[in-house]
């Protein structure tokens, strides 16, 4: 019944006009300490906490043979923009590949420099060298849980930048 339905609303190859407008709106990330990766979020790009979803079971699917690790908590942070990141605590986190990673898109070749200064104050170790080049400047850190965070700034792409 769902498959004939989806068919009847769909009848083309051609996405919905809506699809092409829609926003990209949050983030889930699995994490070992919500508090942790709270407060790295918070203090070093001004996330904000904005509600957290109490533990609840696990569905029969997702529960693994740990013994009381059976409940799901997830916090949920925005961004100056509105953009959601949603920490789910897990902690049998599976691996990422290792080109995975979150992309920060700074307005000026000298805000990146100015925060890979400050990363690098706070006692954050830059992963990789800091890259700067004539049109493009890039470093990348990591957050508590190990992913991958890349600050850049690309003149080529200025209008994706923050304002």
């Amino acid at each position: 019944m769902c498959a004939q339905r989806l068919a009847a609303l769909a009848p083309d190859v051609q996405p919905p006009p809506e699809l092409e407008a829609a926003t990209l709106n949050h983030l889930h990330l699995r994490v070992n300490d919500l508090d942790v990766s709270q407060r790295f979020y918070e203090q070093h790009f001004g996330w904000e906490p904005i509600y957290e979803v109490p533990s609840k079971p696990l569905a029969a699917t997702q529960k693994k043979s740990r013994g009381s690790e059976q409940f799901r908590r997830l916090r949920f942070m925005r961004d100056h923009r509105g953009f959601l990141l949603v920490l789910e605590l897990h902690p049998d986190k599976s691996p990422m590949p290792s080109w995975f990673h979150l992309g920060f898109q700074l307005s000026a070749q000298e805000a990146v420099l100015r925060a890979a200064a400050y990363f690098k104050k706070q006692g954050i170790t830059l992963v990789g060298p800091l890259r700067d080049s004539p049109g493009y400047t890039t470093f990348a850190v990591e957050d508590p849980d190990g992913y991958a965070l890349q600050i850049f700034w690309d003149a080529e792409n200025p209008e994706a930048a923050p304002d």
